[in-house]
């Protein structure tokens, strides 16, 4: 059964609906672009700490409350983010993590899309409506744990770096820094959606 939960103000992830807020902004510097940590890969990867890449300022997070009980998920999550961004080409890397009662954050699954102007699906006020399918994952998360998307513009090298100037990456000249904003108000409402089991 899918499970909605609501991207809030303050780093905040609820299944309570997000009141009226300001955004939460943050920047994608391609000079110096967010680096991967752990997730799916040939020679680096699997579950790895995020504690110092959350520490980062080109990383929003969003986490719930300590879980009641023991919650099943089986399937991928999705990411629904509204945002605006003064660049037309950028990437938003989303990724699902469990925290755990030392604050340990682990990452369970991620996923990045690459966003162009032709691509985009804008809200009246030139929001855009970002729909991120996280890779499947089959976890429980413990009694006392949480719940945290990260949201991020990259994660270099397992990505490619976007230089958000809509050249072509195999010869880019220019590096754009790309400023965004990420919504989560009623008219906008920026969710994570888990497949949980009963």
């Amino acid at each position: 059964a899918p499970l909605r939960l609501h991207l809030h103000a303050a780093g905040v992830l609820s299944s309570d609906p997000a009141p009226e807020s300001e955004p939460t902004p943050f920047v994608y510097d391609p000079a110096d672009p967010t680096p991967s940590c752990g997730g799916r890969g040939m020679l680096i990867g699997g579950p790895e700490d995020n504690r110092e890449l959350e520490a980062r300022a080109d990383v929003l997070t969003f986490t719930t409350e300590p879980w009641p009980a023991d919650l099943e998920i089986s399937g991928a999550a999705e990411a629904e983010v509204y945002l605006t961004s003064d660049v037309g080409h950028f990437d938003v890397f989303a990724r699902l993590c469990e925290v755990d009662s030392d604050d340990r954050s682990v990452n369970l699954s991620d996923k990045i899309i690459r966003i162009e102007p032709s691509t985009t699906e804008s809200t009246p006020d030139g929001a855009i409506r970002v729909r991120i399918q996280l890779s499947a994952v089959a976890a429980v998360i413990a009694a006392g744990h949480r719940l945290r998307l990260q949201l991020s513009g990259g994660a270099f090298p397992r990505y490619a770096r976007n230089t958000c100037s809509g050249e072509s990456l195999a010869d880019a000249q220019t590096l754009v820094v790309a400023h965004h904003q990420v919504h989560h108000d009623p008219a906008r409402p920026s969710s994570l959606t888990l497949p949980v089991l009963a």
